[in-house]
């Protein structure tokens, strides 16, 4: 959530109630059964569950980026999904007769 300025719970509990007002407006209303959220900072080894949301400790993936709190973790993840998604695009070259030449122009 990109609405806290300081990792707190107050300012957790203010970005909650600000996304409550703007869902008032607009008839919109948050999911906290669906919302996921991570203690991050200072605050990564806590273990409370507080404000009816699904505290997670593994990586959670938000528009393609992995977050943690562990950065090695992030860097280790996001880089084994890139290694993996590298070989299937070769295995599937692999499968294909192409030349040289066109094995070349799909690479860049």
């Amino acid at each position: 959530m990109g609405l806290l300025s300081s990792p707190d719970l107050p300012s957790v509990e203010n970005a909650l109630h600000l996304i409550g007002s703007f869902g008032a407006v607009l008839g919109l209303i948050l999911n906290t059964k669906k919302t996921k959220a991570i203690w991050l900072g200072s605050l990564a080894y806590q273990k409370d569950q507080v404000l009816n949301l699904t505290w997670v400790k593994n990586p959670m993936r938000i528009l393609g980026i992995f977050f943690s709190y562990d950065s090695q973790g992030n860097n280790k993840h996001k880089f084994d999904l890139e290694i993996k998604k590298l070989q299937t695009n070769l295995d599937m070259w692999r499968a294909r007769d192409l030349t040289l030449f066109s094995k070349v122009l799909r690479l860049n």
